[in-house]
Order: structure tokens, then sequence, then C-alpha cells
């Protein structure tokens, strides 16, 4: 019927099927049924329909609502489609439902509809997998392992000092979900093509209808602005950075050199060939789709980013671009939680790492300081006493106070008086977690642990209360 006016002939079949947004439209069915209800609402608030048309249209409606969408690409897209079966059910008055409104506004509503819901899912998937997090990091308070830098060893943590860091990693990331929902929950509809129209659309009432917190006050801005999408994706590549990150070391955690972790059968692949092997195929799968997440974001910017301000039939591209992202990142939140329920941690490996290559050299420099060296002074003598031990193969728990008295002479560092029951404890891993007094060390894993849940509470009850109509997953005891 749009066509008929301006167009004397129909679209080539090939190009319609080209045009088409079908395989995307059936992901925002649903909103765009609830926008055309909440429309002819607002168009008999303002006069356009009467009572008796309203429940025509919202009968109609609900009857299509539970027939589902079919693909038709002739029409080109759900708001079309919608348009003529209301058409074929109700007839003309089915004409006057798109007074005052564009598909330009209706596909920024359906948009803006769809990132919330997706925003939320994604919420609550991370907010299972920081609490499966949570129950590990429980488990292992006293549980030593090395720390690394430059995938060197480092200091001596604990497990849960480990998990502790992921989880507060991504709690940030949830923090970001709701901040991002401030910008994401604004309606466009109403703004028409760009400018609005000459009747009195009352988009307030729109809002309210659809459960925005506000309107976006610029037309042009709301039909136009795609940002919020963007900002979506970028809150899923942070989860999808964070997530990468615990995937490598987990593949490498598995490995025989290292030897820190088990991966399940549930979880593992073998060898056509060589029947010895148990391989992360689940994670390098899970690692190189995550890959995506980054490269769908910078392509979505580049369809953006040299487009004039209106709208462009480019920002269709960006649509099923974005929802790849999204199933993609709820896959990985998914498979991760599945990869943590099925991992075995070797804590005698673990411990036998910390014992062996001088992950207490600062330590040991530390308690040299507090003797009476300057830091520089125990550094160096530290540094070449783990020299020699390596040359000699001596092991870090083998450690004399002779072997410290003699590299001392040999730098010409006066030594102060220490016993071999004060350097055998600072040689001790455990106890070495329990000396540490910055706050946010392992000693204070616990505490930490427990300040980030009760953020963690505050931020869900928050959105609970302004969100809670898209998930009523949401409504769990706080």
């Amino acid at each position: 019927m749009i066509r008929e006016g301006r167009l004397k002939k129909d679209y080539n079949e090939t190009v319609s099927k080209f045009v088409s947004s079908f395989d995307f439209d059936k992901n925002i069915f649903k909103y765009e049924i609830e926008i055309n209800m909440a429309y002819a609402k607002m168009l008999n608030k303002i006069g356009i329909l009467n009572d008796e048309e309203l429940n025509l249209v919202l009968n109609a409606l609900e009857e299509i609502r539970k027939e589902g969408l079919k693909v038709i690409h002739e029409l080109e897209d759900v708001h079309l489609y919608i348009e003529k079966r209301l058409n074929e059910k109700i007839g003309s008055i089915s004409e006057k439902i798109h007074t005052g409104r564009s598909r330009n506004d209706l596909i920024a509503t359906n948009l803006r509809m769809l990132v919330r819901e997706n925003l939320i899912d994604v919420f609550i998937n991370l907010e299972d997998l920081i609490t499966e997090m949570k129950n590990l990091s429980e488990k292992n308070f006293n549980t030593i392992m090395p720390g690394y830098t430059h995938l060197q060893h480092a200091q001596v943590i604990t497990l849960s000092h480990y998990f502790i860091a992921k989880i507060q990693s991504l709690y940030r990331c949830l923090e970001r979900i709701v901040d991002c929902l401030k910008r994401v929950n604004l309606c466009p509809l109403g703004s028409a093509a760009l400018a609005g129209s000459s009747f009195n659309i009352d988009r307030k009432f729109l809002a309210k209808e659809l459960r925005f917190n506000d309107i976006l006050d610029n037309t042009l801005d709301a039909t136009s602005s795609r940002d919020f999408i963007l900002e979506a994706m970028n809150c899923y590549n942070l989860i999808g950075v964070e997530l990468s990150r615990m995937i490598e070391e987990f593949i490498i955690f598995s490995t025989y050199e290292f030897n820190i972790l088990e991966l399940g059968d549930e979880i593992s692949s073998t060898s056509s060939i060589m029947p010895q092997k148990k391989n992360p195929d689940v994670l390098e799968l899970m690692r190189a789709k995550l890959n995506r997440l980054f490269s769908n974001y910078f392509t979505c910017i580049n369809i953006l980013k040299d487009k004039p301000y209106g709208y462009n039939r480019d920002f269709q591209e960006i649509n099923p671009i974005y929802l790849e992202s999204y199933k993609i990142l709820i896959e990985i939140l998914t498979l991760t939680k599945i990869v943590l329920k099925n991992v075995t941690f070797n804590k005698k490996r673990m411990q036998e790492l910390c014992e062996h290559n001088f992950l207490l050299a600062t330590d040991l420099a530390e308690f040299l300081v507090k003797k009476g060296l300057t830091f520089r002074k125990a550094h160096l003598l530290v540094g070449r006493l783990v020299r020699r031990c390596i040359e000699k193969n001596i092991r870090q728990k083998d450690i004399n106070l002779n072997l410290i008295e003699e590299i001392s002479k040999e730098l010409n560092i006066e030594l102060p008086k220490i016993s071999e029951n004060e350097l055998k404890e600072v040689l001790d891993p455990v106890k070495s977690l329990h000396r540490k007094e910055t706050y946010g060390s392992p000693r204070y894993d616990r505490e930490v642990l427990e300040k980030i849940m009760r953020k963690l509470n505050k931020l869900r009850f928050l959105l609970m209360n302004d969100y809670y109509y898209v998930s009523r997953k949401l409504e769990r005891e706080l």
C-alpha cells in the first residue's frame, strides 16, 4: 500500500528479499505488538480512534500476537506486516493506526525494548556466574597458589583471591549494565520520521505505557541514534574480555607443565589418533567465539560512523550483528558456569609451586627491611640469593641463614640479627598470607568477598525497582 502513491511498480523479487528485515524482525515481533497496542491507546486518547475502534484494534492485535509472524518478504518488515494483517481483520480502521508515526521511530523503539531486555538477561546470567565463583572462593580461603606477573611466578596468593579478583571485575560489568540501561530506556516513539508531526502525539503517555523511564527529547536524535546499541555491545565486550582472560588461564593451567587444574571429562575432548590426549576443545571454541563480540562491535561502529543524521537504511545491518553478540555472550556465560562446575584444582601441585620457585623472595626482602636494611639493599641481597640458589640447585624451602650471611658478606651488606626460626617462618607460604597488612590482600579475602556481595545485592535491588517488569527472574530473595 505504501508504494502505490509514489512508485508505479513493486520491488523486483530479488531486491525485495535483499531489503527485507524479516529474518531479524522475528526477534522484535512481540515488541511491535506491544508498541501498536500502546499507540492505539494514545490515538484514542487524542481522538483519532474512538472507543469501539480501539477495542477492535486491540483485539485484532491480540489475535495477530497469538498467530505469530509469517515471513512475507514483499512487505519488507514487521511494521508493514502487522498493518496488513490489521487491515485484513478490521478493514479501513487499520489505516488510522499509522497516524503521526513512521517506521523510523517504530524500529528505534523496538530496538530499545529488545536491548533493554537483553541487558537484563546478561545481568542475570552474569550474576549467576559470580555466584558460582563466590562458592569456589568460599571453599578455598586457605588454598594457596602461585600468583603470576608476565606469566612468571610472582607471589603467593590463594585460590579464593584469584576468583575474587574476577568477581570484582565482573561486578564492575554489572554496574556498567545498570548504568547503560539509563540511556537505553528512553522512548523515541512519537518522533515520526525525524521531525515529529502536526498531531498532538502524547509521547509521555507512550513512554509510560511501554515502561520507559522518559522520552528522548529531540526527535531527530530519537530516530537516528544507535549509540545505545554500541554501548550495550561494549558492556558485552568488557564481560567477554574478562571471560576470555580466564579461559586462556584455564587452558594454560590445564597443561602438563602447569598442572594446576584438570578439566572434567564432561568438558574435554580427545584425539582421533593420540589416545593419551585430553584437550580443552570447549575452552578453545569459547575463546574463539568471544573474538566475534569484538569484531561485531567494530563492524557496527563502521556502519554508524559516517552516516548523516536522520534514518539511513544502513542501520538495518546493525541489528542482526548486535543480536549475534548478545547470543554469543549468553552462550559463553552458560558454558563458563558449566566449566566451573567441572574443573578440579590440584591443591598439592599449587602448594608445591609456592614452595619451590622463590615466590617468597619479596617476603624475605620485606622481612630484612623490618630488621633494619633499606629496601634496595634487601632487594639486592635477596636477588643475589635467588641467583645463587638457582646456580646450586637449592630449593626455596632449603634456604638457610648461612647462605644469606655468605651473600651479605660478598655484597658488603651488614646483615641484621635474625634467627633460623624467623627465617623458616618467612619462607612458609601459608604464614606469608597472614603477614600481609595491605587491605585487599589475600588476608582480607573473606571481608572483601562479603563487601562485594553486599554491593551486588544493592545493585540487584536497584535493578528490580527500575526494571522489574522486564524480567521476573530478578525477584530473588535478597
